[in-house]
C-alpha cells in the first residue's frame, strides 16, 4: 500500500485536495471495533473519513480565499512544508457551523502565510491545532473589532499604556461615591481594550505599613473571563505564551470610608484594590494578527 499522500492545488478561484495512503487505512482498522458489522463489511468508514477530512480542508481553503478578497490581497504560493501541515491539521477539525471561529483562524493563518511566510507561522499552526471552539472564541473576544476597532500594533500599545498609567499612579484618593462597586468597576472596565481584559476586581480594607487585603468589602468578576477560566481555556493560552496573567494591588486613601475597620496590624487604615487581568503577549499579538490574515 502506498505511503500517505496529500495533494493540494489552490488557485485564485478554486481549490482541490486529495488524501490517500495507509495512514487512513490504519485509522480505519483501529476504529473497526466501534462500528457495526455492516459498516465494517462495506468499508464505509474509510470513505467517511476521507470525505470528512477533505471537506473540512476545502471549507477552510474556501474561507481563506474569501478572506483574501475581503482584505484586498492576492493569494500567493505557500511553501509545501507549511501548506501540507496546515491542511493536515485543519482537516481534523469538526467541520460544523459551531466551529466557525476555529475555521476563521485557520483561514486567516493561511492568508497570512501566503503574504509573507515567517517562522512564527509554524508555531502558530501547532498552537492552533490544540484549539477548541472556546479557545478560538476567547482569542476573538480579546481582539473583537466591533468593540475595539481595527486591529494593529498601535491599538494594542495604546491599550497597554492606558492600563499601566492607571495601575502605576500610586495611591488613589477616592470618594465614597467613587468607591461604590458599580462606579469603580465601570472606571476599571473602561481600561479594557484590544488585547487586555479585566477578569476580577476586589476592594478590601487594609492596615499596617505593607499593603495587603484583610477584610473583603466587595468583589466583581467578568462573566466571560470566568467562563474561560473555569474551562481551563486561559491556562492553556498562558502556557502556550499567547496570554499573560497580571495582577496589581493599589492603595486607596479615604480615612472616613475605612475608619470603621479594625485591622489586626494596626496603624494606618486604607483600602486595597486588587485587579486581575489577562493580556496578549507580544507573541500573542502577532499570533492573533496572523490568524486574522495579517
Amino acid at each position: 500500500m502506498p505511503e500517505d499522500e496529500l495533494d493540494v492545488d489552490i488557485g485564485a478561484t478554486k481549490a482541490s485536495l486529495s488524501v490517500r495512503g495507509e495512514g487512513v487505512a490504519r485509522v480505519v482498522d483501529a476504529l473497526v471495533g466501534f462500528c457495526s458489522p455492516v459498516t465494517e463489511a462495506t468499508g464505509y468508514l474509510g470513505d467517511v473519513l476521507r470525505v470528512y477530512r477533505q471537506e473540512n480542508a476545502m471549507r477552510a481553503i474556501a474561507r481563506a480565499q474569501a478572506l483574501a478578497v475581503d482584505l484586498g490581497v492576492n493569494v500567493k504560493p505557500v511553501t509545501p512544508k507549511f501548506l501540507v501541515n496546515w491542511t493536515e491539521s485543519v482537516s481534523l477539525e469538526s467541520g460544523t457551523e459551531d466551529d466557525d471561529s476555529i475555521t476563521e483562524l485557520w483561514a486567516g493563518l493561511l492568508v497570512s502565510a501566503s503574504q509573507k511566510e515567517k517562522p512564527g507561522h509554524y508555531l502558530y499552526r501547532r498552537i492552533l491545532g490544540e484549539f477548541t471552539k472556546d479557545h478560538a472564541d476567547c482569542i476573538l473576544y480579546f481582539a473583537d473589532k466591533k468593540r475595539h476597532g481595527e486591529l494593529s500594533e498601535s491599538v494594542f500599545s495604546e491599550t497597554a499604556k492606558k492600563v499601566m498609567g492607571f495601575v502605576n499612579q500610586g495611591e488613589l484618593h477616592l470618594s465614597d461615591e467613587e468607591l461604590a462597586k458599580d462606579n469603580l468597576c465601570d472606571r476599571i472596565n473602561a481600561l479594557e481594550g484590544c488585547g487586555i481584559q479585566i477578569s476580577n476586581v476586589k476592594l478590601s480594607s487594609s492596615t499596617g505599613v505593607v499593603l495587603h487585603a484583610e477584610k473583603l468589602i466587595w468583589d466583581a468578576s467578568s462573566y466571560e473571563m470566568g467562563h474561560y477560566f473555569n474551562n481551563r481555556v486561559l491556562d492553556m493560552l498562558v502556557s502556550n505564551g499567547v496570554l499573560k496573567h497580571m495582577d496589581w494591588s493599589l492603595p486607596i486613601i479615604n480615612d472616613e470610608y475605612f475608619s470603621g475597620f479594625d485591622g489586626k496590624y494596626g496603624g494606618k487604615k486604607r483600602g486595597c484594590l486588587d485587579i486581575e487581568a489577562y493580556t496578549l503577549t507580544l507573541m500573542g499579538r502577532d499570533f492573533v494578527l496572523s490568524c486574522l490574515g495579517k
